[in-house]
């Protein structure tokens, strides 16, 4: 179900095995005003549909494809690690599954966002395609069950 749409962001809820998750789809070159505008957007949008998902676990993914992302700024990233993601988890929002951007210029700041942490309550990771990010995603909410 598509919930946003933006030249820039695209924001659906998909269903794999019974469980819903969100999946974002990011393109092009995002300046600081857009990209902050967009992930205040969709906060908005994941506190209302948040409760709506009624899955069996209290895990929430967003699959977030970034491959088609050319440029975005290293005070951008560390702006949504330092004040988003803990929004993120307020909302309830645990996981994380990344696509990274293909773009060279901008593999440094995929380091820095997927990089260790400490305290971490939102799992991030990098991932080569979808079905990977799904899986990884799936087996968490396995182990969660047993």
């Amino acid at each position: 179900m598509q919930l946003y749409t933006h030249p820039k962001l695209k924001l659906s809820i998909e269903e794999v095995d019974g469980i819903k998750y969100f999946k974002k789809i990011w393109s092009g070159i995002v300046n600081t005003v857009v990209f902050r505008d967009l992930i205040k957007n969709t906060l908005k949008i994941y506190e209302r549909e948040i409760p709506k998902l009624n899955n069996p676990t209290d895990k929430i993914l967003i699959m977030t494809d970034a491959s088609g992302l050319e440029l975005i700024r290293r005070e951008d990233i560390v702006w949504l690690m330092e004040e988003i993601e803990p929004i993120y988890g307020e909302l309830g929002l645990t996981h994380q599954a990344l696509i990274p951007p293909k773009a060279m210029r901008i593999q440094d700041l995929v380091d820095l966002y997927v990089g260790s942490r400490e305290e971490v309550t939102f799992h991030n990771y990098p991932f080569l395609t979808e079905e990977e990010g799904i899986a990884w995603y799936l087996e968490s909410v396995k182990k969660e069950s047993t």
